[in-house]
């Protein structure tokens, strides 16, 4: 069975990515890199996990990927 992670920096196309994500079959994960928020909002688009890393103030969100 396949995996699909989905690294999200921002709320805007996540819907659409995990759906993508979907397409491809396999268990879809959300990594969440940002505000409780965006964890939140990554765990409603449907994703079957998601994970969440809080980035320290000094390190842009990208840099996680």
């Amino acid at each position: 069975m396949s995996a699909t992670w989905v690294l999200a920096t921002d709320a805007r196309g996540l819907v659409a990515a995990i759906a993508a994500a979907r397409g491809a079959g396999g268990k879809v994960t959300a990594v969440a890199v940002g505000p409780r928020e965006l964890a939140d909002a990554a765990a409603a688009a449907g994703p079957d996990d998601v994970q969440w890393l809080l980035p320290e103030d000094s390190v842009p969100a990208e840099a996680y990927a």
